[in-house]
């Protein structure tokens, strides 16, 4: 679970080994995707740049930093859009981060 985790959230998940699908059997699913998203749910949004991220030498508190760009933030959202659109539901989450307080710009670029 470790490495999967560590395969989205890898650059905030804007590199090109960055995982995009994990595949499962259907009888371990419901397990999978509950244990997957309890993983997720720790994960903090912040400016891992800051000195509070970057003294956590041990990884010891999953982070994930702002996109790179506008344009790299429409595409995420597109990606989200269109599987909604499709009938498709979030396991967790589908909106935008509360990010006030956590030195990110209301867009999620780094303020």
């Amino acid at each position: 679970m470790d490495w999967i985790l560590t395969g989205f959230l890898w650059g905030s998940g804007q590199v090109c080994s960055s995982t995009s699908r994990v595949y499962v059997h259907e009888d371990l699913r419901e397990v999978f995707l509950e244990k997957l998203v309890a993983r997720v749910k720790a994960v903090t949004i912040c400016d891992t740049q800051s000195a509070e991220a970057l003294a956590d030498k041990e990884g010891s508190v999953p982070r994930m930093g702002p996109l790179v760009s506008r344009m790299q933030c429409d595409r995420v959202w597109g990606y989200i859009d269109g599987a909604i659109a499709d009938g498709l539901t979030c396991a967790y989450g589908g909106q935008r981060a509360d990010l006030e307080g956590l030195g990110l710009a209301p867009d999620g670029y780094v303020g």
